[in-house]
C-alpha cells in the first residue's frame, strides 16, 4: 500500500512539475507578445486538455505550450503567428506546428481565420509607413477582400501584399519589398505572390514603372 501510495503521488509530483514549466513559458510569451490574460486562460486550457488526452508525452513542453498559445490566437482573433509565438518562447516553429496540427485534430479545435485587417495596422507600423498611406491600404484592403482571388490566402501575406501596393501607388520610394516582408514576418517570394493577385484587382497600380526604382 505505501509502494502504490507513493507511486501516485510521484506521479502527480511529475503533473505538477510539467504544468509548473508550462505556465512559466507561457507567462513569457505573453510578456513578451503582449498577450492579454483571456488569451493565456484559454491556451491554458488547451494545454491542460492536452495533458488529459496524452498528447504530451513524447512530446516538448515548448512546442506544446507553443502549440496552446497559438491555438487560443486563433480562436480569440488576436493577429499573432505560429513564428511569432515561437520565437517568443525560444522554440522550434517546425515541431510547434508538428503539435499544433496534431492537438488541433485530436482536440478538435476549430481554424478560426483572423482577418487581414487585424494585421495591416501592426506591418505598417513595423514597416513605418505614413499615415496617408496606411489609411488608403486600409480602403484597398476592404475591397481586395471582397475579390475571391483573395480567397482561402494567407490574410498576412494579402495585407502586405496590399500595403506594398499601396506604396507603390503613392511613389514611396524609401519602402521596398524587403522591408515589408520582413516587417509582415513572411518571405519575399509570398509577398511576390500575393502582389501579382493584387495587381489584378487595382491595374492602375504601374508595378512596371517603379519597380527598379523601389525593390
Amino acid at each position: 500500500k505505501i509502494r502504490y501510495l507513493d507511486k501516485i503521488w510521484g506521479n502527480n509530483k511529475n503533473h505538477l512539475r510539467n504544468f509548473k514549466s508550462a505556465f512559466a513559458i507561457m507567462s513569457t510569451v505573453s510578456d513578451k507578445l503582449g498577450l492579454t490574460n483571456p488569451v493565456i486562460e484559454r491556451a491554458a486550457y488547451y494545454y491542460r486538455k492536452a495533458f488529459d488526452s496524452n498528447l504530451i508525452k513524447g512530446r516538448a513542453i515548448k512546442e506544446m505550450v507553443v502549440a496552446s498559445i497559438y491555438a487560443a490566437c486563433k480562436e480569440m482573433s488576436v493577429p499573432r503567428t505560429l513564428q511569432e509565438v515561437s520565437y517568443a518562447a525560444n522554440a522550434e516553429p517546425i515541431f510547434s506546428g508538428r503539435c499544433y496540427r496534431i492537438m488541433s485534430r485530436k482536440l478538435r479545435i476549430s481554424h478560426t481565420i483572423v482577418d487581414a485587417t487585424s494585421y495591416i495596422s501592426k506591418i505598417a507600423t513595423n514597416a513605418q509607413i505614413s499615415q496617408p498611406t496606411y489609411r488608403e491600404a486600409v480602403n484597398m484592403l476592404s475591397v481586395a477582400k471582397k475579390n475571391m482571388i483573395c480567397h482561402g490566402k494567407d490574410p498576412k501575406a494579402v495585407a502586405a501584399a496590399v500595403l506594398y501596393a499601396c506604396c507603390l501607388k503613392r511613389k514611396e520610394a524609401d519602402i521596398n519589398q524587403s522591408k515589408i516582408a520582413a516587417a509582415g514576418s513572411i518571405s519575399i517570394v509570398t509577398l511576390r505572390k500575393r502582389l501579382a493577385d493584387i495587381l489584378k484587382i487595382f491595374p492602375e497600380v504601374n508595378y512596371s514603372k517603379t519597380r527598379s526604382r523601389m525593390n
